[in-house]
């Protein structure tokens, strides 16, 4: 099968969403056994205490600022992408990208200072 260049970039974007995703619930993981570890030991965070928030939460609310970017391209290449033609799973691929969320898949997570 011949997929064409938007199909193709439907697939990676799509790909890559998933990936985002993943590292997402690894970096909420990650963050949860650092405060359970620090609060266990009983000692603080030295950037939260400093900037109010950790290292952690910042790269998290940046995957989520990246996610909602790959959400937007995903709904741009959704909308310029021509239906696939002559596949055994035509819509395998359309179908994923329509149920893609256009809001995430995690709900936010605050944390209190």
């Amino acid at each position: 099968m011949v997929r064409n260049s938007a199909q193709e970039e439907l697939r990676l974007a799509a790909q890559a969403r998933g990936e985002a995703d993943h590292v997402l619930s690894r970096l909420i993981d990650s963050r949860l056994a650092t405060e359970r570890r620090l609060r266990d030991t009983g000692r603080p965070d030295p950037l939260k205490v400093l900037t109010g928030s950790s290292a952690l939460d910042r790269a998290i609310a940046t995957t989520r600022e990246i996610i909602r970017r790959m959400d937007d391209l995903l709904g741009e290449l959704r909308d310029e992408s021509p239906a696939p033609e002559n596949s055994r799973e035509p819509a395998a691929l359309a179908d994923f990208i329509k149920e893609a969320p256009s809001q995430p898949l995690l709900t936010p997570v605050t944390t209190s200072p």
